[in-house]
């Protein structure tokens, strides 16, 4: 396929990145996060397409007027988006990529929980959109569930409920069965935005695996869970979920606490000589 020619160079960039206009410093950084902003505004254009390729690195360091490392850098922000892929080779070269749906839900997710640990974004933040998420959720799920999601619902409840689970694999059980009730509603974008959430909260569902009697309570939502989308009754659904969610954070915060004390004793507690 021939390289795609569509302008990239705006008069816009050339007058105050390249010539340095406005007060602005030429950076590298700068400039390889516009090339890389440049290409990934033509994808979401449609100006590139799935498998059109790229020009050369000679090529877009002429008409950026930049250095090829500078155009490199801006390449390898795409690939690690999966915007792009490259192939070696006389017909290689850089290639518009169509990253799936996992993909993209692995990067948010990723990036979700970057922002939590930065504390970009707080836990409680979080918790108020999952509230309110998984309440619609529920109410898709009971509508339009089908025979196979009831099953799988119901074997991942089925493991959850062994004695023998370990703190950390009851976590990972209870996400696996959110999971499963968004797949119950059949809407990708719920499961892209939803997976991310859960995948963002697992110090939370951690938490909640911590007591054998905290165990059996949430066992008995996730059952009634299970028996409201079975009988397709929406408004149960949504009540056990959002005392369940409120559960879980109470529990978190309590725990949090716990742990601030723990600590606090052991920086107050004189030294043994």
């Amino acid at each position: 396929m021939d390289t795609i020619r569509f302008v990239l160079l705006s008069s816009e960039f050339r007058e105050r990145f390249v010539t340095g206009k406005n007060g602005g410093s030429v950076k590298k950084h700068s400039l390889s996060n516009k090339i890389a902003d440049d290409i990934r505004l033509a994808i979401i254009n449609k100006t590139l397409k799935f498998n059109d390729r790229l020009p050369s690195e000679d090529q877009l360091a002429k008409q950026y007027q930049v250095s090829r490392p500078t155009v490199r850098e801006a390449l390898q922000q795409l690939a690690a988006q999966n915007l792009i892929r490259t192939r070696r080779g006389p017909r290689g070269g850089s290639f518009i990529n169509k990253p799936s749906l996992d993909e993209l839900s692995d990067a948010f997710t990723a990036s979700t929980r970057l922002l939590i640990n930065l504390e970009s974004i707080g836990l409680d933040e979080i918790q108020q959109l999952r509230r309110e998420l998984d309440q619609i959720v529920c109410k898709l799920a009971t509508n339009h569930r089908k025979a196979d999601n009831i099953d799988s619902i119901r074997q991942i409840l089925i493991r959850q409920a062994e004695p023998s689970l370990s703190a950390d694999l009851f976590s990972q059980s209870d996400m696996q069965f959110h999971r499963a009730i968004v797949d119950a509603t059949g809407n990708r974008v719920l499961s892209f935005i939803m997976t991310s959430i859960y995948a963002s909260q697992q110090q939370v569902f951690e938490t909640m695996a911590e007591n054998t009697a905290d165990r059996e309570i949430f066992l008995d939502y996730n059952r009634s869970l299970l028996e409201a989308i079975i009988n397709q009754d929406a408004g149960f659904g949504v009540n056990i979920v959002c005392k369940k969610i409120d559960l879980c954070y109470s529990l978190y915060e309590k725990h949090l606490i716990n742990s601030a004390n723990t600590q606090k004793s052991a920086d107050t507690a004189p030294e043994i000589s």
